[in-house]
């Protein structure tokens, strides 16, 4: 008698959950959605378990478990290293932006001040004005040397640029103050200083005296923040 032919074994089928717990554990931009593959494989092996054989994929959901408990490390240090290389081309930018508005013997300064100052309500900070916020805090703190960011807050996103609300420690030849830059960033990479565009800086001369660019506007009743704008410094 010729032998039978073997019985064709049927392929299992595979549960789908597994693949989604793999797609979420390779995410890399993002620790919780690794952490999410991890525990979408956990629950895929428990109902693989559960089918008594009729569903596969035991091998895909395992690995998900594993690869989600490994890239949280891996995200954490590659997120950490970008906010660190963002934080440190900000502050780069602010001390460029910073230096061009000190410089005032630049041949070629009011160019460049167009190029960091962006405009609020439609318009810039005219040059004197300009001026004479540089003059007043270089009488009040000496000449300046260089600033430190305390704290940076991203605020709203263009599709070019984003805004910040940095606090920040200047230095200047005689003291250290501490103050405010609202700005406007547009990254530039990985290598190059972020493009910085101000919009308003404040300096913290005393404890009850603020310097601000552009100056604090007059209030309703006629009484004035310190350190009021004259008639001419409207821009």
């Amino acid at each position: 008698m010729e032998p039978s032919a073997p019985e064709a074994i049927e392929p299992r089928p595979r549960h789908l959950l597994p693949f989604f717990a793999l797609g979420s554990s390779l995410v890399v931009c993002c620790p919780m959605t690794s952490l999410m593959g991890f525990v979408l494989g956990l629950i895929a092996l428990r109902r693989i378990h559960a089918s008594g054989g009729v569903l596969g994929g035991r091998k895909i959901a395992k690995a998900a478990m594993i690869l989600g408990l490994v890239m949280v490390p891996i995200q954490y240090f590659i997120l950490d290293g970008f906010q660190k290389m963002n934080e440190r081309l900000l502050q780069e930018g602010l001390e460029h932006s910073m230096s061009v508005l000190f410089e005032t013997n630049a041949p070629d300064r009011q160019d460049e001040l167009l190029r960091v100052f962006s405009t609020l309500d439609g318009k810039r900070p005219s040059g004197v004005v300009i001026d004479r916020f540089v003059e007043r805090a270089v009488t009040s703190l000496g000449d300046y040397q260089g600033l430190s960011v305390i704290r940076s807050t991203p605020g709203d996103s263009g599709l070019l640029d984003r805004s910040y609300e940095v606090a920040v420690g200047f230095r200047f030849a005689e003291r250290t103050v501490t103050g405010g830059v609202e700005c406007l960033v547009i990254p530039s990479g990985t290598s190059n200083p972020h493009a910085v565009l101000f919009q308003r800086i404040e300096l913290q001369l005393q404890p009850d005296l603020t310097l601000q660019l552009p100056p604090m506007a007059v209030e309703p009743s006629g009484q004035s923040e310190p350190s009021p704008p004259s008639p001419e410094e409207s821009s």
